[in-house]
């Protein structure tokens, strides 16, 4: 079976401070055009590889530091009363 890695940009390695693309800050995009640059290049260099969206309005992190893209009902630590209530 052959080994499939992700690649950077250049613009991406110049940005990324460490290896971990996750515990970095967000990559800035001015407009939705540079969006849709970025991502093809992206999906270029990664052909093995789906890439989707996620629009956040911040840059959600998890404990350890690292970017997180869950949905705001699973980023807490627990539930709070109202959710865990079951109505039958």
């Amino acid at each position: 079976m052959r080994e499939i890695t992700p690649n950077l940009t250049k613009e991406l390695q110049n940005f990324v401070k460490n290896n971990s693309v996750a515990s970095n800050d967000a990559y800035p995009i001015k407009s939705f055009n540079e969006l849709v640059e970025q991502t093809a290049k992206l999906s270029f260099l990664n052909k093995d590889f789906l890439l989707f969206y996620r629009g956040q309005p911040e840059d959600y992190r998890n404990k350890a530091g690292n970017t997180t893209l869950y949905p705001s009902i699973y980023r807490g630590d627990y539930l709070n009363q109202k959710e865990t209530l079951v109505q039958i």
